[in-house]
């Protein structure tokens, strides 16, 4: 027995799911993985037949969900586990050829009986768009560079693109189900974990992986509703953790009443006009005065339009321009049409 199973929710990604397992089965999964659990949270496309494939595999289990969420669909994938530890895998994440090793490997070097590890996860250059370049280099996704210790990545890197985890622990403190959402319900269990049992988890940067999965900004601005839903409801779990609602940025947008509607203007024009130059491969001097500007004009953005939706979820009033009597909802719609469908 490997003493390693993985497990892949997926829902509706027939095409990147079926790349994410060929990726698994070239790192060597037969030899490493005692089985793949793949659990279809209510798939309404021909992601059913794929895993009808698979099922005559003995290497590999398929399982359905009721549509409940990624939360709800890891736990019964977890619950079929039947060695020590588990790689729960993101459907959209292509590992590199030596990342099962790597993991292995590490697992026989390390003490894990109350620690994780997770790997590097990079954009697919086949998949990415100019928000997912900046957004996985420097934004809000992922954000290895601001790891400090690898042995003590904080509670906050409990990724479930690719980290392995002991199955007992993921057994006795599962996903919380009442995340519906795929957002917060893997960093809410980090932090439960680091609160409860002192866990800790381990950062391999040599342990790579691909994110095949394109996120436009303006996609990502119309899942913000769920992101706020679920930044408030894990913040509502702990009502007594004030630093846990300022760093969910709750308490910024609850103190927040102004914005400033030429700065907005200004980012979302240089957005419009430049677009951000990380596909284009090396830095070069000519080139890093214009990255630096789009990403703080990604970040200042961003951070306007999470704080909206947040106060619009608290039921505060919009955000206003003492200057130009605008309020933020006019200014919002404004932005999104100015703004190119590819970026």
């Amino acid at each position: 027995m490997s003493g390693l199973s993985a497990v892949i929710p997926t829902r509706d990604r027939r095409p990147v799911l079926e790349a994410c397992v060929e990726a698994l089965l070239a790192a060597g999964a037969r030899e490493m993985l005692e089985r793949i659990v793949v659990v279809d949270d209510g798939s309404t496309d021909d992601t059913p037949a794929l895993l009808g494939a698979w099922s005559r595999d003995p290497l590999f289990e398929t399982l359905r969900s009721p549509g409940a969420g990624p939360a709800t669909a890891r736990n019964r994938g977890i619950a079929r586990v039947e060695t020590p530890f588990v790689l729960l895998l993101g459907d959209d994440v292509l590992l590199e050829p030596d990342a099962l090793r790597r993991f292995r490997d590490h697992l026989r070097r390390h003490d894990l009986r109350n620690a994780s590890v997770f790997g590097n996860v990079q954009p697919d250059p086949s998949a990415a768009s100019p928000f997912d370049w900046w957004n996985q280099r420097g934004g809000s996704q992922f954000t290895h560079d601001r790891v400090r210790h690898p042995f003590d990545a904080g509670r906050d890197y409990f990724y479930t693109t690719n980290i392995v985890s002991p199955t007992a622990l993921l057994r006795a403190e599962p996903f919380d189900e009442s995340f519906p959402y795929a957002r917060y319900e893997d960093r809410e269990l980090g932090y439960r974990l680091a609160r409860r049992h002192g866990h800790r988890i381990h950062y391999r940067e040599d342990i790579r992986s691909r994110h095949r999965h394109r996120t436009g900004f303006l996609e990502w601005l119309d899942k913000l509703p769920r992101f706020a839903w679920s930044a408030l409801h894990f913040a509502g779990l702990y009502p007594e953790d004030t630093a846990l609602r300022a760093e969910l940025g709750i308490s910024r947008a609850e103190k927040l009443r102004h914005f400033d509607t030429g700065a907005l203007l200004a980012a979302a024009e240089i957005l419009a006009r430049h677009g951000p130059g990380y596909p284009a491969g090396d830095a070069v001097f000519g080139r890093v005065f214009a990255d630096e500007m789009v990403a703080a004009s990604f970040r200042v953005l961003q951070c306007f339009f999470r704080t909206c939706e947040l106060r619009r979820h608290l039921g505060l009033p919009p955000l206003s321009d003492p200057v130009t009597g605008r309020d933020a909802e006019e200014l919002g719609q404004e932005i999104r049409s100015s703004l190119p469908g590819n970026l």
